[in-house]
């Protein structure tokens, strides 16, 4: 699954020695390497006004919000800006046309660079307004729990009795376009679809970008309470085809259709989409991404077995102890599981707190406990399951193997050599890839997805 990576922005006041008054204001940018995962840039703006500096730290690449910090110096050329509601500090010595420091927050302390400017990232693929169709931000009403969800409603500018579709994203709360690391996978594929006559809703997850809702309280069954909501609103369109509604899911989102169209939707569902789901339970699909992982990264084996045993106990205390008692009072487990590691090392402890309480959270728990052979094999619609070779988070072999084996090859599969998770032309398939690759999905993929439906829905 798809595990994103959290670095906050920062709207801080920064004080400056007067010699350093000119020089240090403007814009500032540099890649934070998280651990060979993931690069993401940094933006600092920093700004004078009346003797006082004001500067914004954020990463375009996850979100555009601006949280203020608890602290900032830049004394005797060197800038250091604080965030103590989320662990986050950076630290930077001014030389001439760079800023050279280090980025900590939790766990993670790494060295940031800062040149001045900014990166502009190109992403061809991107539309741009004004489209060759209708497009229209709605809001539709989620009745079981009491929320509105909104999202972004396009079709075809001229026609009626569309064939349309829902995308439902990956794990973590994402945002309507599932954006990451400057790219806009949904935007993309909406657009795509749309102008060859498909309809497509594509909405905020819950409790993200303008929808209501508390997300990290959710789990697979919340969500395919979404994925209903969104199902029962296109019903109320006038310009699609009720028997025509079909579900995108890429990751994640693919468990949620799987859900929906064996369940209370069996026989609404017209079609799915299966981007990189899971075909087999979600603890067996999470291992072999860890092993996979670890492989790709050169973790040494004693070192994956020790990691490996780590995630076993917690799993296990979790399920004997319950994920609310965890969520509440981790130090009192971390104290269990590991009672002399991280004496004296608080950044360390803070960080397995963090990952304690995400395992005990309900999406966590909820993808481990899912296995979809049951719903798959329930399936009346038709199914196109699609992975790429160099996908490092869902196995490609391994579970489009399983989702053959569950609807007894029933689904249509096909595999693309060397696209990685997000479906980009790929050299390793590891995260660390994904900003720095100019498409932002195959057109291949977009081009055999489109033709699908096109067959599928004649």
């Amino acid at each position: 699954m798809k595990k994103k990576i959290y670095v906050f922005a920062a709207a801080c006041t920064l004080m400056s020695n007067a010699l350093f008054a000119q020089s240090v204001t403007g814009k500032w940018n540099g890649k934070l390497d998280i651990q060979g995962i993931m690069k993401l840039r940094i933006v600092l703006n920093v700004k004078e006004a009346g003797g006082t500096y004001t500067a914004t730290l954020l990463s375009p690449d996850q979100s555009s919000a601006e949280i203020p910090a608890t602290k900032t110096t830049f004394d005797q050329g060197v800038l250091t800006v604080e965030c103590a509601s989320i662990g986050m500090k950076y630290s930077g010595k001014l030389e001439k046309d760079s800023l050279k420091g280090t980025f900590t927050q939790g766990s993670l302390n790494v060295p940031l660079n800062l040149g001045q400017g900014e990166e502009t990232l190109v992403r061809k693929q991107n539309p741009v307004a004004p489209y060759p169709y209708n497009s229209e931000d709605v809001v539709f009403a989620q009745k079981h729990d009491g929320i509105n969800l909104a999202g972004t409603f396009t079709y075809p500018k001229t026609g009626t009795n569309f064939p349309v579709v829902v995308l439902l994203s990956g794990s973590g709360p994402q945002d309507r376009d599932e954006a990451l690391l400057g790219h806009s996978p949904f935007l993309v594929l909406a657009d795509y679809l749309t102008r060859n006559g498909i309809a497509v809703l594509r909405f905020d997850d819950r409790g993200t970008g303008k929808s209501q809702g508390v997300y990290h309280k959710a789990g697979v069954t919340d969500f395919a309470n979404d994925a209903d909501a969104a199902i029962q609103y296109l019903k109320t369109r006038k310009e699609v085809n009720p028997k025509k509604i079909g579900l995108i899911g890429h990751s994640l989102g693919s468990s949620i259709a799987f859900i929906e169209a064996s369940g209370r939707n069996k026989g609404n569902v017209s079609y799915i989409v299966s981007m990189a789901g899971m075909g087999v339970k979600g603890d067996a699909a999470l291992k072999k991404q860890r092993e996979v992982l670890s492989k790709k990264l050169g973790l040494p084996d004693a070192a994956a077995q020790q990691n490996e045993a780590m995630i076993a106990q917690i799993n296990e205390l979790i399920a004997k102890e319950g994920m609310n008692a965890v969520q509440q009072n981790p130090d009192k487990y971390i104290d269990q599981l590991i009672p002399t590691l991280f004496k004296g090392n608080d950044q360390m402890r803070e960080a397995f707190r963090k990952t304690l309480e995400q395992c005990a959270s309900p999406e966590i728990v909820s993808i481990l406990a899912y296995d979809p052979a049951g719903d798959l094999a329930q399936l009346a619609c038709p199914l196109f399951a699609i992975n790429g070779t160099n996908d490092m988070q869902v196995d490609a072999d391994q579970n489009l193997t399983g989702i053959a084996t569950a609807t007894a090859n029933k689904a249509t599969t096909k595999k693309y050599p060397q696209l990685n998770h997000m479906f980009q032309p790929s050299k390793t398939g590891l995260p660390t890839e994904y900003g720095e690759i100019e498409t932002t999905i195959s057109p291949q993929v977009l081009q055999d997805i489109t033709v699908w439906i096109q067959s599928v829905t004649k």
